[in-house]
């Protein structure tokens, strides 16, 4: 069994702690989608309490309370789990709810190869999501003294909910620069929305097409 972490901070000091390991000084570029961005802010305000220079913090449909459509504390279904991973379902109408088993069927059946993921990985790939749920919900964040890069998902979440990128405003200093993706939340990682988010991310790096 993984350790689950008791709040949004130290997790976040956690992953500081990784990426000092591997760059032990800024400048810091940082992107995380959902629960992910969320964090990714409060990784960016543990590194600059440190004197670290975060030059980017990009936020993909990520919001304050980490809900994000789904309810608080709770865990995924599967289908859900697997769209977050990149899966189009749309072709496999079902009646039944997926299960774990068969989820991993799918999982290697979309990418023409046994991918070795297991039902347990995705299990706990879950019981981490509902973990970082559950502590999301509990957090307030602190203030970034810095920009943000916000992607917004247009279409909202799976049950219709659309949310402001203004609600970090009491949590950045700086601008709250949005980009509008036409995808819904969970779409935010496949081609279409990457084809939108890439060279934004590109161009704000300050990288130019050859």
């Amino acid at each position: 069994e993984g350790s689950s972490f008791g709040s949004i901070r130290d997790l976040a000091h956690r992953y500081a702690d990784e990426i000092r390991a591997v760059q032990p000084v800024g400048p810091y570029h940082l992107l995380g989608w959902s629960l992910g961005g969320s964090l990714a802010h409060a990784i960016a305000v543990e590194l600059r309490s440190s004197g670290s220079d975060v030059q980017t913090l990009a936020l993909l449909d990520s919001y304050v309370d980490g809900h994000d459509g789904e309810p608080a504390g709770g865990a995924l279904s599967v289908e859900n789990l697997l769209a977050g991973l990149g899966l189009d379902l749309t072709a496999q109408p079902s009646t039944e709810p997926l299960t774990y088993e068969r989820g991993v069927e799918l999982l290697d059946e979309s990418l023409g190869q046994t991918t070795g993921v297991s039902a347990d990985h995705l299990r706990r790939i879950n019981a981490g999501f509902e973990n970082s749920t559950r502590i999301m919900a509990e957090f307030v964040p602190d203030v970034f003294d810095g920009d943000v890069l916000f992607f917004s998902a247009t279409k909202g979440a799976s049950d219709g909910i659309v949310r402001s990128p203004q609600e970090w405003r009491p949590y950045v200093t700086g601008d709250i620069v949005i980009h509008d993706v036409d995808v819904f939340h969970n779409e935010m990682t496949n081609a279409d929305a990457a084809s939108v988010i890439g060279p934004v991310v590109d161009s704000h790096l300050g990288n130019t097409p050859e």
